[in-house]
């Protein structure tokens, strides 16, 4: 069972409504942020330093779990509603990643700022008929300013967002199967079957880098892929038999990042 401080939960509720830039019925207001992964923050989570690449930086020192405040746990987990805790809103790093992945196959370029224009451009329908995830997009977290997506220095809750040429893309998969596979070859192997199939990238690949409320706390590398198309007949190599019995399919190397 999930457990949460009060003074946190009320926390985060004080933050939305007392946020002037914030309306009264953004979609998040009076729900309960979750947690983070227990990952976070450890040597386990992310990229290494040694990824580091021009205005691209991995490895940071994120903060501590405990140490997040809840506006920051919001965009790293989303929230839930207190009497439902199955709905709630995902985390917004992730609703804004999604946004500029569909953003830049729509118009081929990245907006500089968020702004309740482009989300209503992107989907299609008036802001207010918009759902409530979409809605949620152009509220900064930290400030309910509108985000800014081309932030390079810090900016508490905005993020910096650019398309990965394709030098970089092959510096990057060059140090990791997974993405190889996934941005160039195609080949795709199910976690849970040790099937092999074929994937297609349908999209561009983003570095993604959010700031929280005093550095940064979130890199990434995001893009998407199309569903696998699985060989008929298809069966687990040994290899991938062993991966499964071992169970090391959390370990980076294994997995698709972004799908």
């Amino acid at each position: 069972m999930r457990t949460f401080n009060a003074w946190l939960v009320c926390a985060f509720i004080l933050t939305l409504t007392a946020t002037a830039a914030l309306a009264a019925e953004h979609p998040a207001n009076g729900q309960i942020t979750r947690d983070v992964p227990i990952s976070y923050g450890t040597a386990d989570y992310g990229y290494p330093d040694t990824w580091s690449r021009a205005d691209m930086t991995f490895g940071t020192d994120y903060p501590a779990p405990a140490e997040l405040i809840p506006p920051e746990r919001y965009m790293l987990a989303g929230t839930m509603l207190p009497k439902d805790p199955e709905n709630g809103l995902p985390a917004w790093i992730e609703s804004a990643a999604n946004f500029c992945l569909d953003y830049h196959s729509q118009y081929g370029v990245v907006p500089g700022n968020l702004t309740p224009d482009a989300v209503s451009l992107l989907y299609g329908q008036d802001f207010s008929r918009l759902s409530k995830v979409q809605q949620a997009l152009p509220y900064n977290p930290l400030t309910g300013a509108t985000p800014r997506l081309n932030a390079q220095q810090f900016a508490p809750g905005d993020l910096y967002v650019r398309v990965l040429t394709e030098d970089e893309k092959y510096f990057f998969a060059e140090r990791r199967t997974a993405l190889y596979d996934a941005w160039f070859t195609g080949n795709y192997r199910d976690p849970a079957t040790g099937l092999r199939g074929k994937v297609s990238l349908e999209s561009a690949v983003l570095y993604i880098r959010a700031y929280g409320a005093s550095g940064v706390i979130y890199e990434d590398l995001v893009y998407r892929l199309s569903e696998p198309d699985f060989t008929k007949g298809s069966i687990p190599t040994l290899q991938a038999k062993r991966i499964i019995q071992n169970d090391d399919w959390d370990n980076e190397d294994n997995c698709i990042r972004g799908s």
